[in-house]
């Protein structure tokens, strides 16, 4: 006799097999590519996906390798994808990490990418153009429950390749300054930048919550170590239709009051997130 969970799962294999992805995934959990995996203490950043879809969109989410994935999202992945996805998976607000020619991968689905640098490239290879930005600026929709709460300290953010090299514990050695440890649950690493009157953050996401909720941030360059430069961080700017350059952040921490005080939010900040719910597939977004 076939048990129920038996039949479910003969249910969701043939609706996986047939149906369209926006269907499918009514009934079986996203199959979605994060860099980090479920790994407890990975980068913060690469964590974002899963929490996103889940909190914004009522949707579940099982992790799987890029070579199975339906869908990949928040990071630097697009390279991954290029050369490993075996699924043709959807793509949305994923960029690349760093310089190079045209999207030669596998036909995907292109939802939103993170900016104009990467969109180009899909261009360049036949595709149209989409909704830009990076999902991570939607955080504050999706942890409406977290608010501002802000202190007198600066936020370190480093890489978190960075995390405790020489020019790290440098910068954290400043009695104002509050070293944010990027390998920490999404959720404590959001409310400490929370706390924060101005965020200096060589971590590409730490400055993009810090934009989703309004604290004021400063980029600051990361070392020569980290793979792509400057390139993924031209690329989120790239979708609001500005150039940002790296600061000098004893420069910063001499000058926060004046910082902080001349700092403005990203222009078109409320459509490029409107622009990212939109091309999500699924909108049945979660009540409460």
């Amino acid at each position: 006799m076939t048990t129920l969970s038996e039949a479910m799962g003969g249910t969701k294999a043939v609706v996986r097999k047939y149906a369209p992805k926006s269907l499918m995934w009514r009934v079986a959990p996203i199959r979605l590519y994060w860099a980090g995996s479920n790994d407890e203490n990975a980068n913060f950043g690469d964590q974002l996906s899963p929490l996103l879809i889940r909190n914004l969109f009522g949707a579940s989410v099982k992790y799987s390798g890029i070579g199975a994935a339906d869908m990949v999202a928040v990071g630097s992945i697009l390279e991954g994808a290029q050369n490993l996805a075996e699924t043709r998976p959807w793509i949305w607000g994923s960029g690349f990490i760093e310089p190079g020619g045209p999207w030669n991968g596998p036909d995907v689905t292109v939802l939103a990418l993170r900016g104009a640098l990467s969109m180009e490239r899909f261009v360049q290879a036949g595709y149209p153009e989409v909704p830009l930005g990076d999902p991570g600026i939607l955080v504050r929709q999706a942890l409406s429950h977290l608010q501002r709460q802000p202190s007198d300290r600066i936020g370190f953010v480093p890489h978190f390749t960075e995390r405790d090299n020489e020019r790290s514990r440098e910068i954290a050695s400043h009695p104002s300054v509050k070293l944010i440890n990027v390998c920490a649950p999404v959720e404590d690493v959001v409310s400490e930048i929370l706390q924060c009157r101005l965020v200096l953050s060589s971590s590409l996401h730490g400055l993009i919550v810090s934009d989703s909720f309004g604290v004021p941030n400063q980029w600051i360059e990361p070392g020569p170590g980290v793979t792509g430069g400057r390139y993924k961080f031209d690329d989120y700017y790239s979708a609001f239709g500005v150039k940002r350059g790296p600061v000098d952040p004893v420069e910063m921490i001499r000058e926060a009051d004046h910082v902080v005080s001349s700092w403005r939010p990203l222009p078109h900040q409320a459509a490029i997130e409107a622009g990212l719910m939109k091309a999500f597939p699924i909108h049945r977004r979660r009540v409460g």
